[in-house]
């Protein structure tokens, strides 16, 4: 007893026995017909399948496709070349191939994993595109809100972490004092506030700024930053004569400067004017140049 041959093809149909059909064995006799037709279509399709592979770990050869996905899709279905290559360049906004790979990119960004803080460091070291101006340098504004990237230089307490180029610049450079130093006549300095999160500004209001004498010998034992009052200039007058000078009440002016006793001529309770044709005098609580008010401010972004 033999087995049928088997051929792998997919027969177009199967043979139904008619009732005049003679009884007939072997491999083409009609009595297997039906069966053979049969069996050609089981071994058709056992071929197909094992031409595909398992559903499970299924190692795929060829060029097998799929529907490819709308941009964005997160889900479980098989994302094709064609969706990568449109998210890839949705990730890299299209940009020219020698930047459209994450190495390529890592290379442009000089393969600094701290980019971010390198450029924002960098930054700080450049000049301000504005102005150009240094962080640090004082001036002034003629508005009474200073204009952006500069601080009022009136002496207030300023947080160090939203200002830290300025807080760098400061502490970089020697320029804060303790609170009580500063109190003490270093208001042209930076203070450091509570020490930890906050630091003061210098004082400029109702201040003029002076050149530092450096050893010029002008204005001797000067320290940098620091505060100095007004003066009037030591002088002597040789004469018999009440001097008037400002309102000057009822005691001799020069005898109040320690000049010695004076001989007192009429009082005068307002200033009068000289001979010189300079008018009356202008009295004041302190000795001034004339002068415009402005808002002084300093520098907090730009170069360092």
């Amino acid at each position: 007893m033999a087995d049928l041959p088997e051929q792998s093809t997919w027969d177009a149909g199967v043979y139904q026995f008619e009732e005049t059909d003679a009884v007939q064995g072997g491999p083409d006799g009609i009595d297997n017909k039906p069966l053979k037709n049969l069996t050609n279509r089981t071994r058709y399709l056992k071929d197909e399948v094992e031409k595909r592979a398992p559903l499970i770990d299924a190692a795929l050869t060829g060029m097998p496709t799929a529907p490819t996905a709308v941009p964005g899709t997160n889900s479980n279905q098989i994302a094709t070349t064609a969706f990568l290559a449109t998210a890839l360049a949705s990730l890299v906004d299209s940009s020219p191939e020698t930047l459209d790979t994450l190495n390529e990119l890592a290379a442009a960004l000089g393969d600094d994993e701290n980019f971010a803080a390198t450029m924002a460091t960098a930054l700080a070291g450049k000049a301000d595109i504005l102005d150009g101006v240094p962080i640090g340098t004082p001036s002034f504004c003629m508005t009474a809100t200073p204009p952006t990237g500069y601080l009022k230089r009136n002496g207030a307490l300023v947080q160090r972490a939203g200002f830290s180029a300025l807080w760098n610049f400061a502490t970089n450079n020697g320029l804060v004092v303790s609170e009580a130093a500063w109190l003490s006549g270093m208001q042209g300095y930076f203070a450091e506030g509570d020490g930890v999160n906050s630091f003061r500004l210098p004082e400029g209001r109702s201040l003029v700024i002076r050149g530092w004498d450096d050893a010029y010998g002008y204005d001797n034992n000067r320290a940098l930053g620091s505060l100095q009052l007004d003066a009037l200039q030591g002088f002597q007058v040789l004469s018999e004569n009440q001097l008037h000078y400002g309102g000057r009440g009822t005691q001799n002016v020069l005898e109040s400067l320690g000049a010695g006793p004076q001989r007192y001529g009429q009082a005068y309770s307002q200033p009068i004017a000289d001979d010189l044709g300079n008018g009356t005098p202008r009295i004041s609580h302190e000795t001034r140049m004339i002068n415009i008010a402005y808002t002084p401010i300093i520098k907090y972004r730009g170069i360092a």
